[in-house]
C-alpha cells in the first residue's frame, strides 16, 4: 500500500536544512538548535518555531541551501560561548535555482546540513563541488570543502 492510497496524513514529507553536530539524529530537523524548510507548507523552523515562510517544494524539486557566515567570535574567558548572533549571517534556501526563502542573524557556531524523512520519502543529496544550480555567491564553497576545513575552528568550543 502506497502513501497516497493512505490518505494525506501519510504522504512523504522532507525538512531539509542545517544543525550543529550535537544534534540527536532522530530529532527533526527544525528543533534544538537546528533550522529547516518544510516541504509542505514552506515553513522555515528554528527551536521548534516558525521564524519565516518560503515558498513550498513538491517532489523533484532541486533545494539549495546557501550558509553565509563571518568567522566565529571565540567564547569569554568562562570557556562558554552564548548563544551569540554571527554578524552578517543568513541562510538562504532555493528551489530549481530561484531563491524561496532566506532567514538572517544566524545563531554562532558549526553546522552540517541534514534532512530529516517522514513516510517513505526519499531524497539524493549532492554536497558538490558540481552543482545543477550553481549558488548565487562566487564566493560559496561546497559542504564537501567546508566539512574538512573543520581544523580552522579547533581551538574554538561551541555549546
Amino acid at each position: 500500500m502506497s502513501a497516497r492510497e493512505l490518505g494525506s496524513a501519510y504522504e512523504p514529507a522532507v525538512r531539509v536544512g542545517i544543525a550543529k553536530p550535537s544534534h540527536k539524529l532522530l530529532m527533526p530537523l527544525g528543533g534544538i538548535e537546528s533550522y529547516c524548510l518544510q516541504c509542505k507548507n514552506g515553513n522555515i523552523l528554528y527551536n521548534k518555531e516558525v521564524i519565516a515562510k518560503a515558498t513550498p517544494f513538491e517532489p523533484g524539486d532541486t533545494i539549495g541551501m546557501e550558509l553565509r557566515m563571518s568567522p566565529p567570535t571565540p567564547p569569554g574567558k568562562s570557556g562558554r560561548s552564548p548563544q551569540r548572533i554571527n554578524d552578517n549571517s543568513c541562510l538562504i534556501f532555493s528551489r530549481n535555482g530561484e531563491e524561496v526563502g532566506r532567514i538572517e542573524n544566524i545563531h554562532q557556531g558549526f553546522y552540517v546540513m541534514g534532512v530529516s524523512l517522514y513516510n517513505w520519502a526519499n531524497v539524493e543529496f549532492n554536497e558538490g563541488p558540481t552543482f545543477k544550480f550553481n549558488p548565487s555567491n562566487c564566493l560559496t564553497k561546497p559542504y564537501s570543502a567546508i566539512y574538512s576545513e573543520e581544523y580552522l575552528y579547533k581551538d574554538l568550543k561551541f555549546d
